[in-house]
């Protein structure tokens, strides 16, 4: 039991990082919007491969500039975005987005740049079950050992361990959620694509994120002082 409960802290703080991602597109599309889809009529279909699952909260992606859209204007229009990259070969890609809202001072104590779009989806698809692999978090380790205090023949968690957390806490406080959101769309089918790469061709990775969205929100706040039994 003390071992879970040392570990707590840490979860929550890699944790920090992905739910900025997450509550930033829950607030932004889902919150006041139901989505629903009807199912598709399989009964047609061959039944060897898995029926495909509902979308609930479908991504609506960036839309590509036309033609149309460079004639009708005489405005200096932006450089259109190059094409996504391949999975495996999308860390710079991802930094250079991040980068053009967070300094590096910021991002590269707490990030982890590689396989950075895997780690996250792994990450929130396993924050449910209570079953988070350390390896694939895509945040570092916080530094340092933790903080307690003894009370009557007691071990709690100390104040003082709050310290730990400050470079998390620095870049929460530097990143606008909006931008976040806006990396998350842009990227998207990347992550669709990550989210398949766990097994199940059928599922949407935004569906899981609202869904582990919901789950964080229900989490009670504990009651300080917290004891490590």
């Amino acid at each position: 039991m003390k071992n879970t409960e040392q570990r707590r802290p840490w979860i929550l703080t890699a944790g920090l990082w992905l739910v900025l991602i997450a509550v930033g597109v829950y607030y932004t599309w889902f919150r006041n919007t139901e989505h629903t889809n009807p199912t598709a009529d399989t009964d047609s279909q061959i039944q060897t491969a898995p029926e495909p699952k509902p979308i609930r909260y479908p991504i609506e992606l960036p839309k590509a500039e036309t033609d149309t859209q460079t004639i009708a204007t005489t405005s200096p229009q932006p450089p259109p975005e190059p094409p996504l990259p391949k999975l495996f070969e999308s860390d710079q890609r991802v930094l250079e987005l991040l980068h053009q809202s967070i300094d590096n001072e910021s991002l590269l104590p707490v990030l982890i740049p590689q396989h950075i779009i895997a780690r996250v989806v792994t990450t929130i698809d396993n924050l449910t079950p209570a079953k988070l692999a350390t390896n694939a978090l895509p945040v570092k380790p916080v530094p340092g050992a933790i903080q307690v205090k003894h009370m009557n023949d007691r071990i709690y968690l100390s104040e003082q361990n709050s310290k730990r957390y400050s470079p998390y806490i620095t870049l929460l406080e530097k990143v606008e959620s909006a931008d976040i959101v806006a990396i998350y769309r842009k990227l998207y089918p990347l992550f669709q694509e990550s989210y398949k790469d766990l097994g199940d061709p059928t599922a949407y990775f935004n569906d899981r994120l609202v869904e582990v969205i919901d789950h964080l929100l229900e989490t009670p706040e504990p009651t300080l002082p917290i004891e490590l039994v």
